[in-house]
């Protein structure tokens, strides 16, 4: 006897021997698309009745498959979370990683302004280092006090530059504390290449009373 099933992907028809479903449990491979179906379950015309056929047929199980698909959706939403719960702890312990991929900079400061929290600053200072800084007379200006040195950034990733505290003892005993913002500083380049060095210098008015002591540190950023 044969029978006429319709393959449910390609939707062509074609003429089966029910012969041959038997030892092949029922399944046939299209010929046009090679889709391989069950061909009891997509039945156009049949000769022969189901019953006849020695097969077992699968069940389908709505109720099944409507679970199975939440459980997928749930899965995935929780693996979401999860990973995404592990970056921001990873971008929170390693703020200066937005230096060498800025496009990370806005969202990690829109993440903390939503959660009403301070972000840490992208400065690794563990990794800067501040060498060899000297104050003398300008050579062109005796009334300007030329303070200048160098910038060590230890760290493999850029960094920026950080601005500079300045304090001065008189010799009458006084002492002078200044912030030195990033515009008053010249260097050579704005940010701190991994594992380099940047000289700096900057001009202040020089003190009318001698120097005693001074000393230069290195202070967080702010916009000017």
């Amino acid at each position: 006897m044969h029978g006429i099933t319709r393959c449910p992907q390609c939707k062509t028809a074609f003429n089966v021997d029910h012969k041959h479903l038997l030892p092949a449990n029922g399944k046939v491979r299209c010929g046009a698309c090679k889709h391989t179906f069950n061909a009891a379950d997509h039945w156009v015309v049949a000769d022969v009745d189901d019953a006849d056929l020695d097969f077992e047929r699968p069940t389908l199980s709505l109720q099944t498959s409507t679970k199975s698909v939440w459980q997928s959706l749930t899965l995935g939403l929780i693996i979401t979370i999860s990973a995404l719960m592990v970056f921001i702890q990873w971008l929170h312990k390693h703020p200066s990683i937005t230096n060498h991929l800025p496009e990370l900079e806005q969202p990690r400061l829109e993440m903390y302004r939503w959660l009403s929290q301070t972000a840490p600053s992208p400065i690794d200072w563990s990794k800067l280092e501040l060498r060899h800084y000297i104050a003398q007379t300008h050579p062109d200006n005796p009334s300007i006090l030329r303070v200048q040195g160098l910038i060590i950034n230890h760290s493999k990733i850029a960094q920026p530059q950080p601005d500079l505290l300045l304090s001065i003892q008189l010799a009458d005993g006084t002492v002078h504390n200044a912030r030195i913002a990033q515009k008053y500083i010249v260097r050579k380049q704005q940010k701190l290449r991994g594992q380099r060095q940047s000289q700096f210098y900057f001009d202040i008015d020089r003190p009318r009373q001698a120097i005693e002591t001074f000393s230069l540190a290195m202070c967080c950023q702010q916009k000017n």
